[in-house]
């Protein structure tokens, strides 16, 4: 296989007004996000939250679910476990004191990903089988994931054997490996300056494949390509 198409996407948006504003209000503080997360990894989120902050007094926690749909659902989770929780689709921004916040909204993991510390992989915590994490690495991205990245098998693989990545197949070191990360600003800088390198050698995939294909198809000549 001559390489994997979502290489060769772009770096996902943001609204440059919005990252300001999110930048200011959360000053210097250190923000854990879960990306695309699933039923049990809120919940998951929320503990961790709970005991990191013992040693992160000013932690913030982003939950960004794959289905923001389910936003009622994971506010009761929260309100069940005494926790306040902000949502983005309310116009709300995290203040000093927040310790939560939830992205109910499409379209904004552009947002997420440039705001982040450390951001944990969703659907990878429960057997879903994970999700893109080229998109959080063409960021720079210090990742870290669970043991099911099933479905980006091959990505996730060379990200872990050359250093872009993390992946706890135990989830009983979770909160060790999550507070080393955020303790550490050196180590957090080799993952994610690593992840950047493996996304964007990929970058020329499109051509490599297209290169691939052309011999395939005869009626495509030189002069009818354009």
């Amino acid at each position: 296989m001559p390489g994997n198409l979502k290489y060769a996407s772009h770096p996902l948006p943001v609204n440059l007004n919005d990252l300001a504003l999110f930048k200011k209000n959360v000053s210097d503080r250190p923000i854990l996000s879960f990306s695309s997360t699933h039923p049990g990894e809120e919940l998951l989120a929320l503990q961790l939250h709970q005991d990191l902050s013992k040693t992160f007094p000013t932690l913030l926690t982003i939950i960004a679910p794959r289905h923001p749909e389910r936003r009622d659902e994971i506010i009761s989770l929260f309100q069940n476990q005494g926790e306040a929780l902000l949502l983005r689709s309310r116009g709300e921004l995290p203040g000093k004191e927040s310790g939560f916040f939830l992205f109910d909204t499409l379209g904004e993991l552009g947002l997420v990903y440039r705001l982040s510390t450390v951001v944990c992989m969703g659907g990878s915590f429960t057997p879903i089988g994970g999700h893109n994490p080229i998109e959080p690495a063409a960021l720079e991205n210090c990742l870290i994931w669970g043991p099911h990245m099933e479905n980006f098998s091959w990505v996730a693989e060379r990200f872990e054997k050359e250093g872009g990545a993390l992946c706890i197949r135990d989830l009983s070191t979770l909160k060790e490996s999550l507070t080393t990360l955020l303790d550490n600003a050196s180590t957090r800088r080799s993952l994610s300056e690593r992840a950047r390198q493996i996304a964007v050698s990929e970058q020329q995939v499109l051509t490599r494949i297209l290169e691939n294909i052309f011999p395939l198809l005869p009626f495509l000549s030189p002069n009818r390509r354009s």
